[in-house]
């Protein structure tokens, strides 16, 4: 039934968020903002082997959050055209 689907995906939600929450999403996406900043700073490229390995945590970093953020997207938006 309708109830029984609503309900359901709001179940899903709720514990995609509770993985959020287990991966350290926050956290992550924190990280993620201050190694951008690093790239943008004079100088960042000027040491390879340092610069490949923060870009090599960057895409790590992006490779861990994305699957669960599009996870919520999907289940969100089904909610949406479910309502």
């Amino acid at each position: 039934t309708f109830q029984e689907t609503e309900k359901a995906l709001n179940d899903l939600l709720d514990a995609i968020v509770s993985l959020r929450d287990l991966f350290d999403e926050a956290g992550k996406r924190k990280r993620i903002e201050a190694i951008n900043e690093q790239l943008s700073q004079p100088g960042f490229w000027d040491n390879p082997e340092t610069a490949r390995a923060i870009t090599t945590e960057l895409s790590q970093l992006k490779n861990a959050i994305e699957p669960i953020a599009a996870l919520h997207r999907r289940a969100s938006d089904s909610l949406e055209l479910l309502l």
